[in-house]
């Protein structure tokens, strides 16, 4: 016989996933350097990255590193401050 019934394990299974689900998205907001992914969900109205690539070719600017694309979460905050970001860019 163990320690929980299965119905604590259950509530506590989504205990632990809710917990990890809420640290990631955080995390993701604290960290200084953003992939595509990351951007288009720190960003939250814009939902493709055909949609980021269109504020990059309007002046949000990404980075190289490895060969591998990346934002700053400052210059994404600054580009919304000073940019009216469209709702409907998708």
């Amino acid at each position: 016989m163990g320690l929980l019934t299965t119905e604590q394990q259950t509530e506590l299974q989504d205990l632990i996933q809710n917990m990890v689900t809420s640290a990631c998205k955080r995390a993701v907001i604290t960290t200084h350097r953003l992939t595509p992914q990351q951007a288009i969900e720190y960003i939250g109205v814009i939902s493709s990255y055909n949609s980021l690539k269109k504020l990059v070719s309007q002046g949000l600017k990404k980075h190289q590193l490895n060969g591998k694309t990346y934002y700053l979460r400052n210059e994404i905050d600054e580009f919304i401050k000073n940019n009216d970001i469209p709702s409907n860019l998708d």
